[in-house]
């Protein structure tokens, strides 16, 4: 039984509250990383140096004081999850 009432209490601290809808939340401005280009955080299809095309901010904090992102690869990567996306919709 104290197995069981371990589980429960982790399980409940781990996961996100019923209320609250994940997906919808406003990120604060003060953890974007700043696009070093434009002197402000980095916006959805920004393409660095080496091709690799910003996506979004991903609603978690790093170690590092700083949003995690999602990067992808290439446009054909970045249209796919663009695609994923509106199908979810």
């Amino acid at each position: 039984a104290t197995l069981a009432v371990l589980r429960s209490a982790v399980r409940s601290r781990l996961a996100p509250p019923i209320c609250c809808d994940l997906k919808n939340m406003k990120l604060k401005e003060e953890h974007k990383r700043i696009n070093n280009q434009t002197g402000k955080p980095f916006e959805q299809g920004f393409v660095d140096q080496t091709g690799r095309i910003f996506y979004s901010y991903v609603n978690k904090i790093g170690n590092d004081g700083w949003y995690l992102e999602e990067w992808k690869k290439d446009q054909k990567a970045f249209d796919l999850k663009k695609e994923k996306e509106v199908e979810k919709k």
